[in-house]
């Protein structure tokens, strides 16, 4: 799925095809965004490139990219009497470091004449490339947004989560709402996020024993626990706040890996290249890590391990 940046308005490029070939319709294309699930969008104004056949772009409106959700793009143009419509889904998302920053870090060139330009879409490509290496590496992504999951209690006061937590919106006990953030004084129970993000617990006052029975008995717990055996919904904003600066480093590092040459090779799992004069053979930890020794160095605290139960 295509990407767009948070916050940004773009631009989105398209080409306008018939019988496989780029070329200029009979018409400026008509274009439509739809944001979310809207039936009802909004017309966007259509550039030509002037460089190539069949090349437009739009700018969209910044309100469409101010959450971590998506949008859609109707295209519909018109070539020698035939009508096309195309869909396009964008998805928003937050980038480890946006394009102006890499640009700066790395030296790039922003005009076509300078010897290291860059376009803005090669960045954007290299700065995805980038954050793909980055989650995979962790275990995590380093997004922010609002969602919903679901967890089994244990019969203790402490409820894990499967991702990291930034703030509690609403909590759900069996479908049944018992905490609502937004209700001043109206909850039975308070909660807090532990140290960790990835867990919840009830805030109790001091002294109060984990269980009432001794030997302890998970299935009889105190009222303030999360009950063994019942769903919790949780809704809240997951992620990281902010983008950590290992990882805001190491989308620079990377996103400047994706520029050389070696890395075509690293990606097909060529190890060892000769080529009259010279000898090249790539380390093994290339292909366990992100590619880049320091970034791997940088990154390794953000590893996330996960344990699986069955």
């Amino acid at each position: 799925m295509p990407e767009i940046y948070y916050g940004t308005n773009g631009p989105i490029s398209f080409k306008t095809y018939y019988n496989g070939v780029a070329i200029d319709p009979t018409s400026t294309p008509v274009v439509t965004i739809y944001k979310g699930t809207e039936t009802s969008g909004t017309a966007l104004t259509v550039n030509n490139t002037d460089v190539d056949e069949g090349s437009f772009f739009c700018f969209v409106p910044v309100n469409s990219t101010t959450n971590y959700e998506y949008f859609k793009v109707k295209i519909e143009y018109t070539i020698n009497g035939t009508s096309f419509v195309d869909w396009k889904t964008y998805n928003v998302s937050r980038p480890y470091a946006n394009v102006a920053e890499i640009v700066e870090a790395s030296g790039f060139g922003t005009d076509r004449s300078d010897r290291n330009y860059k376009s803005y879409e090669e960045v954007m490509a290299a700065e995805r490339w980038a954050r793909f290496k980055i989650n995979a590496y962790t275990g995590q992504k380093f997004e922010y947004k609002s969602k919903q999951v679901e967890v089994i209690g244990d019969g203790t006061d402490v409820l894990l989560l499967p991702e990291r937590i930034e703030s509690i919106s609403k909590i759900w006990q069996n479908d049944v709402l018992i905490y609502d953030a937004a209700s001043v004084g109206g909850n039975q129970y308070e909660f807090e996020i532990t140290p960790t993000n990835y867990a919840l617990r009830f805030v109790k006052d001091p002294g109060l024993d984990i269980f009432a029975s001794y030997p302890y008995d998970t299935t009889i717990p105190e009222p303030a626990f999360f009950k063994g055996g019942n769903t919790y919904k949780v809704l809240g904003m997951f992620g990281w706040l902010n983008v950590p600066s290992e990882v805001y480093d190491s989308a620079i590092r990377l996103s400047n890996d994706f520029f050389y040459q070696d890395s075509v090779w690293k990606e097909k799992y060529v190890k060892r290249m000769q080529t009259g004069d010279w000898n090249v053979e790539i380390s093994t930890q290339a292909f366990t890590g992100t590619g880049n020794s320091m970034v791997d160095r940088i990154l390794e605290p953000l590893i996330v391990n996960r344990m699986v139960i069955i």
